[in-house]
């Protein structure tokens, strides 16, 4: 942060000297070089000899950046080497190609997943989740909806069958990791390379040079190579706009169409391009056909999880943004779990109420980025073209309801192409300062609503003034001056964030230090305290331990890096901890996080509860129990399935008190489609239900549809609330589907007692 500071100050500073507030057009800088400086007058060198005159090579010139202006100097009487188009614009193409190409692959190759400042590797969990439901054959858009274009998804499907087939690891997302690494690297140097063709459109040679430059040593784009997979759009994104901006409608209509089937993002170039005339119009057209026959195979077998992903987009709780602090939200942003996307009615899934509904919050976005397009602007200049495509990133950044840290990365080719290098830099700096600030430090390591507060708003004030600054290359004078304003608010608005967040940072670590249990945390003691029983374990991970030290007993098992470990060396390290003991509990911060833990608890036992408290998955696993002990209780329902006994904890129940069951069943073979296991606990008097329990049914972790002929246990717990009446009550258990409408969705009874 002290950096950003230095950088608006000399912002300030350098705005000073070279009347900034007089030239409300920062972008032009045909007086200026290419760090932004008014160019000195050339000084004679000093010495005995003079140099001959000097011959720029190709590639250099005015106004280019330091590194690459490379000239040959003749001397009196000597013979000089090659031409101008000898070495020197291959030397640089060299150098600046092997410098980005070792960033990025020497990350890619040398970090593992998630070894920053805090485990970042939580999106790369879930594309390891995507890829094991497709090793039971479940598949993206063919059995559930995602949150993203089909794309993707199965580009990831396709990448852990070639990781399957290399040499194995001690960890399962290390092979996907580095496929994945070497494919974002190839489109992250097809943006570099767009961007460079875009620069040298809009200033010439050296402004690609210094783009490139930039491009290549910025933090940004590493850092989001290696957690998300937004370089894959951005790459599309890019160079859809230089086909825009060249001329070449077919390329653009490709390139946008095949973005769009990654992110939308890309898609804020279909009605740029509709002011682009008849070329244009061709290129919206060639990207709708490109998209439609992208579509079109998941639209023939399963539609309606294309349309899942449409009214989880519109539906979903804002997060991140002004609207999330207006709803009082300081978290992620949340949807229904992977495993639960069957139907169209998790798409409703809700992290929290909202005070501004959706179609109010997104109707405003719409209304503005519609009246920006419909701006008499210079939309057919190449630089008009390119800063109101910029403009429209920033202002859908910052108003749209939902934003995670690498969205940052769309915006990152705007200033660049744009702005002088050092306005550049501060912005692209600022806001990169910020996001960190936000993810991990506010929302994971401290979890404090102010931090989160004050990036937000920060940050949305800045996308904002970039958005100004944008929209003053595009022509009109109304537009230059909001963009003067807008580049002399912001140096001080920088400096103002500094101070602030270098003051304030410290009293939130010690806040964070003296924070008193959250809610969510005394609720989550409490469930372990009620359906606990003596000598049971707990297993956490070491970020929910941190969190939660005081709230676990301290017989606990912290994982750590446990996707790491051999599975023989984990499975027996596990079984050694759980030796003997009745009951696990699964202390978890997302939805099993840990690859390969749920299955290493399901070889334990059979699951009993499971629960979302606030942030943290609670569940619990108990092992088999001895037929001996069970109450024999038979009953037959269809295809084969018997109930042969059941085993309760207890018969007497207090309010507030936990009751286990045990259920013993008997399979002939699998059933006809995967039914969940419904119990409930019913008042006898007035047949009220007054607790329940509804999951998946499942034989030693496999769904109904995949069971084996045989025996096997299922255990649930109920709770007994603490306003229930005194009297008798009964147990009723059953299976049905929860994707069919009632009453078909019971699997018929065909006898008990």
């Amino acid at each position: 942060m002290a950096i950003v500071v230095a950088l608006a100050v000399a912002q300030v500073h350098q705005d000073r000297l070279t009347g900034l507030e007089q030239r409300p057009d920062l972008g032009r800088a045909e007086t200026r070089d290419g760090l932004g400086h008014r160019r000195p007058r050339p000084r004679r060198p000093t010495g005995r000899r003079r140099p001959g005159p000097v011959r720029p090579v190709a590639g250099g010139g005015a106004g280019c950046f330091p590194l690459l202006c490379h000239a040959t100097v003749e001397r009196p009487g000597r013979a000089t080497g090659a031409g101008p188009s000898s070495g020197g614009v291959v030397t640089d193409r060299v150098v600046l190609l092997t410098v980005f190409l070792s960033l990025r692959l020497g990350a890619v190759l040398l970090f593992r997943p998630g070894g920053f400042l805090f485990d970042l590797a939580a999106d790369r969990l879930f594309y390891l989740q995507i890829a094991d439901l497709a090793l039971e054959g479940r598949y993206p858009f063919l059995h559930y909806w995602l949150e993203y274009p089909p794309l993707f998804p199965w580009l990831v499907v396709g990448l852990d069958w070639l990781a399957r087939h290399l040499p194995p690891t001690d960890d399962r997302l290390l092979a996907l990791h580095l496929l994945l690494g070497l494919v974002l690297t190839g489109a992250d140097l097809v943006s570099l390379l767009a961007l460079m063709a875009l620069a040298r459109r809009l200033e010439g040679p050296a402004a690609a040079w210094r783009v490139g430059w930039l491009y290549t040593a910025l933090p940004l784009p590493t850092l989001v190579l290696l957690t998300w997979f937004d370089p894959l759009p951005l790459s599309a994104l890019l160079v859809g706009l230089y086909g825009l901006v060249a001329g070449r409608p077919v390329l653009a209509g490709l390139a946008t169409g095949l973005g769009v089937m990654l992110k939308v993002f890309p898609g804020l170039l279909l009605p740029v391009a509709l002011r682009q005339g008849r070329a244009g119009l061709r290129a919206v057209l060639l990207a709708a056909l490109t998209v439609g026959l992208l579509s079109l195979p998941f639209a023939l077998v399963a539609p309606q999880y294309l349309w899942g992903f449409v009214l989880a987009t519109l539906r979903r709780s804002s997060w991140e943004t002004v609207w999330a602090l207006l709803d009082g939200y300081y978290s992620f942003g949340v949807l229904a779990p992977l495993t639960e996307r069957t139907t169209l009615a998790s798409t409703a899934y809700q992290a929290h109420p909202a005070v501004v509904p959706w179609p109010l919050s997104t109707g405003l976005l719409l209304v503005l980025l519609g009246g920006l397009w419909l701006l008499r602007l210079g939309w057919t200049e190449p630089r008009g073209l390119v800063a109101g495509v910029g403009a429209s990133v920033g202002v859908l950044l910052a108003l749209s309801k939902g934003y995670s840290p690498q969205f940052l990365l769309y915006l990152l080719p705007f200033p660049l192409l744009l702005f002088p290098a050092r306005r550049a830099v501060l912005y692209l700096t600022a806001l990169t300062v910020l996001n960190v600030l936000e993810y991990p430090v506010a929302l994971n390591i401290l979890q404090e609503p102010a931090l989160v507060a004050f990036t937000v708003l920060g940050r949305t004030v800045l996308l904002l003034a970039c958005a100004l600054e944008c929209l003053a290359q595009t022509g009109p004078v109304w537009a230059e001056r909001l963009g003067g304003m807008a580049a002399r608010l912001v140096p001080s608005l920088v400096v103002g964030l500094g101070l602030l967040a270098l003051v304030g940072l410290p009293l939130t670590l010690g806040q964070a230090a003296a924070r008193p249990r959250s809610p969510d945390e005394v609720r989550l003691a409490e469930r372990l305290r009620i359906l606990g029983e003596p000598g049971q374990g707990v297993i956490t991970t070491t970020v929910a331990y941190r969190r939660l030290r005081g709230v676990l007993p301290a017989d606990v098992f912290v994982i750590g890096d446990f996707r790491r470990t051999h599975p023989v060396e984990r499975q027996a390290e596990l079984q050694r901890y759980l030796s003997g003991r009745p009951r696990a509990w699964v202390v978890l911060e997302g939805n099993w996080p840990v690859p390969g833990l749920h299955e290493e608890l399901l070889r334990y036992g059979a699951p009993t509860w499971e629960e979302w408290v606030g942030p943290y998955l609670l569940a619990a696993f108990v092992p088999p129990q001895p037929e001996g002990v069970m109450t024999p209780y038979p009953a037959a329902w269809a295809h084969g399935l018997t109930l042969r006994g059941y085993l309760l904890s207890r018969s007497a129940l207090a309010p507030g008190q936990a009751l286990h069951l045990r259920l013993f069943w008997q399979a002939e073979g699998p059933l006809p489609a995967d039914y969940s296991l419904f119990v409930h606990l019913v008042e006898s008097r007035s047949g009220r239900i007054v607790s329940q329990r509804d999951r998946p049914a499942l034989a030693g972790g496999l769904v109904s549809s995949r069971w084996p002929a045989g025996a096997f246990q299922e255990a649930v717990d109920l709770v007994l609330p603490p306003d229930a009446p005194a009297g008798a009550y009964y147990l009723a258990v059953g299976l049905y589907r929860p994707q069919v409408a009632p009453p078909h969705d019971r699997l018929p009874l065909l006898g008990g007692p």
